[in-house]
C-alpha cells in the first residue's frame, strides 16, 4: 500500500504523459504510428490514451539531431492495443521506474507497456 495521495499521484501521471515525456518542442515533428495504449487509474476517475510514434528534428540551440521512439496523449480510442490499470500511485511509480509492472493489470500487447516504460526512462533519465 502506497502512502502517495491518489489525486496527487494522478496529477503526477498527467505531468509525465503530457509534459515530461509526451510534450515536444515546435522545432520537431511527431509522426504517429498505429499503436495506441490506455492508462486507467482504478482509484481516481482518470485515464489517458496515447499514440506511439517517432519524434524527429534538430534542436536550433544545440544543433543535435533527434530520432527517437515517442508518444503523445490523444483523444480516447475505441480499441487500444494495450490497457494498463492500477492505482494512481502504482502507475505513477511505474512510469518513474520505481514500481514494477507486475503490480499493474496489463491486457493486450504487453510489449507496448514495456515500450511505454522504456520511452519514459529514456526521456526522464
Amino acid at each position: 500500500m502506497s502512502s502517495i495521495d491518489s489525486e496527487l499521484a494522478a496529477d503526477g501521471i498527467d505531468e509525465v504523459l503530457t509534459m515530461y515525456v509526451g510534450g515536444y518542442p515546435a522545432w520537431g515533428t511527431f509522426e504517429p504510428g498505429t499503436a495506441a495504449a490506455r492508462i486507467e487509474c482504478l482509484d481516481e476517475n482518470s485515464a489517458w490514451d496515447i499514440r506511439f510514434g517517432r519524434f524527429t528534428g534538430t534542436s536550433p540551440t544545440s544543433g543535435l539531431a533527434h530520432d527517437l521512439e515517442a508518444f503523445v496523449v490523444i483523444d480516447r480510442q475505441a480499441d487500444p492495443a494495450v490497457t494498463i490499470r492500477g492505482t494512481a500511485a502504482e502507475i505513477n511509480l511505474w512510469l518513474w521506474g520505481r514500481g514494477k509492472m507486475d503490480h499493474l493489470e496489463v491486457t493486450g500487447e504487453r510489449e507496448l507497456a514495456t515500450g511505454l516504460r522504456r520511452i519514459c526512462k529514456e526521456s526522464m533519465g
